[in-house]
């Protein structure tokens, strides 16, 4: 389940958009829709984003989850390689993370 999580996560990662408005509520949202994991492990993810995440990667990750292509195209020319590839590196980390936090309670 991890592992498809985590190909799912990539995969919007690559494949689409981000939009604005993003906090930890609604990408906690979208995190269920999209994945379909838990309350817990969906929250976990969605505090880590906001936690390491600047404004615009919250954007590109709320879009990736909303499926907002032309807004993560608009983002991903915005947005430097090092911001961009923090928002990869938390999508790769996030879910082991998570995944070990959440089975500890």
């Amino acid at each position: 389940m991890l592992r498809q999580m985590m190909l799912l996560l990539l995969g919007a990662l690559v494949l689409t958009a981000c939009g604005g408005g993003a906090n930890q509520k609604s990408i906690s949202e979208g995190c269920q829709r999209e994945t379909g994991l838990s309350l817990d492990m969906c929250d976990c993810m969605a505090k880590k984003a906001v936690n390491e995440l600047d404004e615009e990667g919250l954007e590109l990750l709320q879009a990736m989850l909303d499926g907002d292509d032309a807004r993560m195209r608009e983002l991903r020319r915005e947005l430097s390689m090092q911001d961009a590839a923090r928002v990869a590196t938390l999508m790769t980390r996030a879910p082991a993370l998570c995944a070990d936090e959440t089975s500890e309670d």
